[in-house]
């Protein structure tokens, strides 16, 4: 088996042709083609990643909702009043953790007050308001963990979106060398 030798010759920065010699066989590439189908393809990863990105968002989103529609109906069930406004928005996930923190603190506080001694009138109404109260602060407190859990995820999910922009800026900006292109070119003959 004889070796074949490649040679690469590049026509020139203005020529969007380069000729690859191997063994006999003489292969002339359009240089100009070939990029404008990896930024398509690149384009179309992209666009590709951030739409996948942005319907992971929305899901959180909705899963924000439904987490803030089981804490009022926790609160209301539990005859709970509660000043502090829950947002909807994942934007917002922050204010969200901390407005239930602020709840769990209440209802603490309204747990502590209630005292149970032995010449207390109504006592069983009052354990069974305390009993109520620790399954509402335990409840709360889940769902304040899955708060997090989401938001931990929406960050991620950010710096995704923003690693996806960032590399697209770069590669924009990358010029590709033409040693790099010609070890590309063999390896997708080869497949």
């Amino acid at each position: 088996m004889k070796k074949k030798d490649i040679k690469f010759y590049n026509l020139g920065d203005e020529s969007d042709y380069e000729v690859f010699n191997y063994g006999n066989k003489t292969i002339i590439n359009n240089i100009a083609d070939s990029k404008k189908e990896e930024e398509m393809y690149d384009k179309t990863v992209k666009i590709g990643l951030k739409s996948i990105i942005n319907k992971d968002i929305e899901s959180l989103d909705s899963k924000v909702k439904s987490i803030n529609k089981r804490i009022m109906k926790e609160l209301k069930i539990n005859d709970f009043v509660s000043m502090e406004k829950l947002d909807n928005e994942i934007e917002k996930i922050d204010d969200i953790i901390n407005s239930v923190e602020i709840i769990i603190s209440n209802v603490i506080i309204e747990k502590d007050k209630i005292k149970v001694g032995i010449f207390s009138t109504n006592k069983k109404i009052k354990r069974e308001k305390i009993a109520s109260l620790s399954i509402l602060k335990d409840s709360l407190v889940k769902s304040q963990t899955e708060l997090i859990a989401i938001k931990d995820e929406y960050n991620k999910l950010i710096k995704r979106k923003k690693k996806v922009k960032e590399e697209s800026y770069i590669n924009k900006v990358n010029i590709e060398d033409p040693l790099e292109r010609t070890v590309n070119f063999y390896m997708k003959k080869e497949n």
